[in-house]
């Protein structure tokens, strides 16, 4: 007789457990363990912390009393000294300010202004062919060429009704023909204010 056995019926199979005693145990431990060893790294850190902050309490105290004497020390010599010299810089910047509000210390507008007087005056037949400024108006130059002899003191007269201008005595006039085969003449228009006055 004969008789067939199906192996692969659940009844023959080898059941396994899944969450035995002894595995649950284990894994028990083995948290446990990990806990234990979580607490005592915090601990340490804890510990390493506080001693940080008791030497820096100290260093602070001894910081605080140093501190105390420097102050009792040079406290309130450093103080005055410190208002005396920020009075001589305010009374210094203020002489500056007086200065430069009043025009004494030479030209704070800039040139621009002469050029546009310049480029204003404008007399047909003449040109400028150099021009300089210093100071505050104290030195003028100007130089330049013309087609005929008349027409430089109506350029003078030009100059005279614009503003930066006005007022201002030339003392330098000159007047020269080139050799002969040029068709103009050359002038130099000029002040120059020294401690003496105008040249």
């Amino acid at each position: 007789m004969r008789q067939q056995i199906n192996l692969y019926h659940p009844v023959f199979r080898k059941q396994q457990k899944r969450f035995s005693a002894v595995a649950m145990a284990q894994a028990a431990l083995l948290v446990a363990g990990g806990a234990a060893l979580l607490y005592s790294y915090t601990a340490w850190q804890v510990h390493s912390l506080s001693d940080a902050v008791l030497v820096a309490r100290a260093q602070r105290l001894s910081a605080a009393k140093q501190l105390v004497q420097a102050q009792a020390q040079f406290g309130n010599r450093g103080f005055a000294r410190r208002v005396r010299h920020m009075k001589r810089e305010i009374k210094a910047r203020l002489r500056v300010a007086n200065l430069l509000a009043h025009g004494r210390f030479g030209n704070t507008t800039g040139y621009s202004a002469y050029f546009e007087a310049l480029a204003r005056g404008d007399v047909p037949g003449l040109w400028i062919t150099s021009f300089s400024a210093q100071g505050a108006g104290t030195h003028i130059e100007i130089k330049g060429k013309a087609v005929a002899p008349d027409l430089v003191p109506r350029f003078v007269a030009n100059l005279g009704r614009s503003a930066p201008f006005a007022g201002v005595d030339f003392g330098q006039f000159q007047v020269e023909q080139p050799p002969a085969p040029a068709r103009y003449i050359q002038f130099v228009v000029g002040r120059d204010v020294t401690a003496g006055g105008t040249q």
